[in-house]
């Protein structure tokens, strides 16, 4: 009998969703007045800072703003 480690797990990762119906491309394709709100959740933004340092820049707010602000 296979232990839990062993065992093959489902995902539900975003690269098996048809191209179509993932979050991003719908919101491009046909912008954030014509998507259900509850798919727009499924949208997460990230990125990284190489320099290291954690504190937002200038830019990262601005940006952030920007984001929370659409609607």
């Amino acid at each position: 009998m296979k232990s839990e480690l062993e065992k093959p797990r489902k995902t539900k990762s975003i690269r098996n969703w048809i191209v179509e119906e993932r979050p991003r491309e719908m919101l491009v394709k046909q912008g954030a007045e014509n998507v259900n709100l509850a798919k727009l959740l499924a949208i997460i933004m990230v990125h990284n800072h190489p320099s290291g340092e954690p504190e937002p820049s200038n830019v990262d707010i601005a940006i952030t703003k920007r984001v929370a602000d659409a609607k």
